[in-house]
């Protein structure tokens, strides 16, 4: 039986003035923030000092999404009541009625251009990451179950290291004759070794420990999808039901594997599975991709499995004829529609013809407008009642458009509860103004 939870540690997309990171992490780093008048994403260098951790800690849980924890003093961007401001976590537990949480919607990408070498070795790399391993004796091995995965190590063995592969012909025919078996084959010696030292990559055990490289991924979201994500998915990946998951039971690489998700403004899931064997519970990070529109957009990025059993799997999966769900996220009612009934009864707009205009039915415009009634607005939807209200009336309305084309998505928190404090030490504090600031910045140098 396998048993589901939340993620309970710090994602990679929430907003704050705190980063719960380890001081080794960070080195002129150049972090993710949201400026919060614009409520756009950015990047920018923040001034950095070492505080010691809180006494209070929280657990907020996130309606449909997930559950973290974090220290009393950490400052979050909320909409409650009207309004959008920053807010320590010990006093949200004292508003009334529903409070949201802004999350981004992506990860700033990066112009950094990238040699065919440089782009060879993230891959060789990301395959060792998943199923490989350095053996005493200069021998890095890798477990292989496809003839197409091989031909593409062999290929990069011989562009990045100049290295055959030693009976490949032999290899090749036990790959071939023994369909779905992994083998364990030898795919460096000494000068793949000098590297991954250099990169400071592990030898022997390296479940729990093992990560990507920071400098790889400052690479563009179309080159780590096309040479990293498609390595790791041919290693510890699985694809079926029109969806794609990575399984590891390295906390950091699972994430590094979400940011290269949000790089590409693509929307994963992240969650923590226990699975029990011989007797133990063994746990294990799965992130997940989901939904046709979702796997076309990767595939236009360029991820092709040379995996050719996953490849054929993900070919399946592409020509389902699903209907596309087009899910933007929502905006909560509390903070758009007061604007709406400000601005149409400002501009005494005519309520039929706003309907004929966006295309929306005019039972559900009047429902977005009853002060009675406070449905939350897709942001499609909002998008489109904003450009008609800028057609009808020939106005800017910069407070709508800021909140319909803004950089985050919002969720709905649950509850907090507070909880003992967990045993991280000590926390970087940064120093912007005017700006809320990413937690989990180990990724953003």
């Amino acid at each position: 039986m396998i048993r589901k939870t939340s993620l309970e540690t710090w994602p990679p997309y929430v907003f704050s003035n705190y980063a719960l990171i380890s001081s080794e992490s960070i080195k002129n780093e150049r972090l993710m923030c949201i400026d919060t008048n614009s409520l756009k994403l950015s990047t920018t260098l923040a001034r950095r000092n070492e505080i010691i951790a809180p006494v209070d800690w929280y657990e907020i849980k996130i309606k449909y999404r997930w559950k973290q924890v974090m220290p009393n003093g950490y400052q979050l961007l909320v909409a409650n009541d009207g309004r959008i401001t920053n807010i320590n976590i010990e006093d949200i537990k004292a508003l009334n009625g529903d409070v949201w949480i802004a999350t981004p919607k992506n990860m700033p990408d990066s112009k950094v251009s990238c040699s065919q070498q440089k782009e060879n070795l993230f891959s060789y790399i990301c395959y060792f990451a998943g199923d490989g391993y350095r053996r005493r004796g200069n021998e890095i091995v890798l477990s292989v179950d496809d003839i197409g995965m091989f031909n593409n190590i062999k290929n990069l063995c011989k562009n990045v290291f100049n290295y055959d592969i030693p009976n490949e012909e032999y290899w090749k025919n036990k790959i071939l004759n023994n369909e779905g078996k992994c083998f364990n084959i030898r795919v460096g010696a000494t000068k793949a070794n000098m590297i991954l030292d250099e990169l400071q990559l592990p030898e022997g055990k390296k479940n729990d420990i093992i990560s990507i490289p920071n400098k790889f991924l400052r690479m563009p979201a179309k080159t780590l999808i096309k040479y990293g994500l498609t390595s790791l998915i041919e290693t510890d990946g699985h694809v079926e039901d029109v969806r794609i998951r990575y399984a590891t039971t390295s906390w950091k690489l699972a994430l590094q594997v979400f940011f290269i998700y949000l790089k590409a403004n693509l929307q994963p899931n992240f969650e923590k599975v226990y699975q029990p064997l011989n007797g133990k519970i063994f746990h294990r990070y799965v992130v997940g991709l989901s939904g046709i529109r979702q796997l076309k957009k990767l595939r236009e990025l360029g991820f092709e499995l040379k995996h050719n059993k996953k490849e054929f799997r993900l070919q399946i999966e592409l020509s389902k004829n699903l209907p596309l769900r087009r899910s933007e996220g929502i905006i909560p009612s509390e903070i758009i529609q007061p604007t709406l009934r400000h601005i149409i009864k400002k501009f005494n707009v005519d309520i039929k013809e706003l309907s004929k205009i966006s295309n929306l039915p005019l039972g559900t415009l009047r429902c977005y407008l009853a002060p009675n009634v406070k449905p939350n607005i897709s942001v499609i939807r909002a998008q489109r009642i904003t450009n008609s209200l800028k057609e009808m009336c020939n106005e800017n309305f910069t407070s709508l458009t800021k909140l319909c084309y803004s950089g985050v998505h919002w969720c709905k928190i649950v509850n907090i509860n507070k909880i003992p404090k967990p045993n991280i030490g000590s926390i970087p504090k940064f120093y912007m103004k005017d700006k809320i600031l990413a937690s989990n910045l180990i990724f953003m140098s």
